[in-house]
């Protein structure tokens, strides 16, 4: 019976890709109240960005939860920040 070199070794999964994966998704259901929770989505990014780091330099697993939660951070930041935004505008222009 042949098994390839390493068959049974599997790389531990990285607990900060799976928190930035968990954080993106918070941002992305924290949307509707966009002037209180852009610190969730900045927090997704910046664990995202620390996770793919970590799963390249240490060879942890979670490299593709790693891009999602810091993709998700990133776009719904953008988009809160926009909201808030057209908020501030709107409200410039009743006054």
């Amino acid at each position: 019976m042949h098994h390839p070199p390493n068959a049974g070794f599997r790389p531990r999964l990285s607990a900060s890709a799976v928190g930035a994966l968990i954080l993106g998704v918070l941002a992305a259901l924290s949307t509707p109240l966009f002037g209180l929770f852009l610190i969730i989505p900045a927090a997704a990014s910046i664990t995202g960005a620390l996770a793919l780091r970590f799963t390249h330099t240490q060879g942890l697993r979670g490299r593709v939860l790693a891009l999602w939660g810091f993709w998700l951070g990133a776009s719904f930041f953008l988009l809160d920040f926009l909201l808030l935004l057209v908020g501030i505008w709107g409200m410039n222009l009743e006054g």
